[in-house]
């Protein structure tokens, strides 16, 4: 995954406190938003199916986003923003994909033992 550069986490930073001081902020929470799109774009990317659009996996890592800057607590949970967005992002990509991958609808439970076996009927073939 890329990397930011000095100048982009100072400039993020100084967006956290703007945010932190006040989260009703809503240009501050936009510019905070806009300032991860590239990491956004990155994980959406590296989740989307080869037959997907990556347009819908964008929007919906978007929507993870949106969920992980409201949720981050850095004193809770003692780790980077990144790190943290980057569990939420890919969990909401992994519910989009199993809510939409299907024609009729089966139980979320069956859903998830069938992602498994293909995931085990992967290694085996390897």
């Amino acid at each position: 995954m890329g990397r930011f550069t000095d100048a982009q986490r100072a400039s993020q930073n100084r967006l956290w406190e703007r945010y932190w001081a006040d989260p009703t902020d809503h240009d501050v929470f936009q510019d905070l938003v806009a300032s991860y799109q590239n990491f956004v774009f990155l994980l959406a990317r590296q989740q989307t199916p080869a037959c997907e659009s990556p347009d819908d996996y964008v929007q919906v890592a978007n929507i993870g986003l949106v969920k992980a800057i409201r949720r981050f607590q850095p004193n809770k949970f003692n780790t980077k923003f990144t790190t943290y967005a980057s569990l939420t992002i890919i969990g909401e990509l992994q519910r989009h994909r199993r809510d939409t991958g299907w024609s009729v609808h089966v139980p979320r439970r069956l859903t998830e033992l069938y992602f498994k076996f293909r995931k085990l009927e992967e290694q085996f073939r390897q």
